[in-house]
């Protein structure tokens, strides 16, 4: 549960900063044993496309991002990946669901680093969600569509106003859980009215090859987004 718990923080931690750090290195310019790697794996069901995602950072997963530095480069399922500018991420789509994703990346020493990420089981929330009515009153739990929750797993049921722009988390990370509760102290502070909802399965776990430095690696399946309204 403290690994779960660490990984998932740091996992977010890097998320918040991929589109807002400045400060960025050439991949060449570090040891390359220093070398952190990012690999995430995740479909979304309101699109409907699974994603790849590569990032490198030094030291840490808080540390510089890294730009890789030719001949260094990163693939996925055997094909080149791209970059993108903003956040430095490598990234390669895939239309639907995908089972797995083997990413391949190898630094400017030639050093080549190995990992397969394998999709999480589907999630859904329950055919009776859409256009129900919540109460802020009681806790409402939400029966999930799916597998019981596997260890270093996470369910996390996230809602946002109809008119706002965050969504609010409620986790549950209990093995073999069904379940997600939405408790009274959260909803509290959501507004009543119109809002949409859906659920994310996560699972975060360390690269099994990697520089030196460690890592994350991340996997998400997420569902479809769902309305509902949200009542005193």
């Amino acid at each position: 549960m403290k690994f779960l718990k660490t990984t998932l923080l740091t996992a977010i931690a890097a998320f918040a900063l991929v589109f807002t750090a400045c400060n960025r290195e050439d991949s060449s310019s570090v040891d390359q044993s220093k070398i952190w790697l990012g690999h995430y794996w995740e479909y979304d069901g309101a699109t409907g496309i699974t994603t790849a995602k590569a990032q490198f950072r030094f030291s840490n997963g808080l540390g510089t991002i890294l730009k890789l530095s030719d001949p260094a480069n990163v693939k996925v399922n055997g094909e080149a990946t791209t970059l993108e500018n903003l956040s430095v991420t490598y990234l390669k789509t895939y239309t639907g669901v995908e089972d797995s994703a083997t990413f391949v990346y190898t630094d400017v020493d030639n050093n080549v680093f190995t990992n397969t990420l394998v999709m999480n089981n589907a999630i859904d929330l329950p055919a009776n969600i859409n256009g129900a009515n919540i109460s802020k009153a009681a806790a409402y739990d939400i029966d999930f569509v799916g597998a019981p929750v596997a260890p270093g797993e996470m369910a996390t049921v996230y809602i946002k106003e109809g008119n706002g722009s965050d969504w609010k988390a409620f986790s549950n990370s209990t093995q073999g859980a069904t379940k997600v509760t939405l408790t009274i102290d959260q909803l509290a502070g959501l507004n009543t009215g119109n809002a949409t909802i859906k659920i994310e399965r996560y699972k975060a776990g360390t690269p099994a090859s990697n520089p030196g430095k460690s890592g994350l690696t991340w996997v998400k399946y997420g569902s479809a987004v769902k309305n509902i309204t949200l009542t005193n």
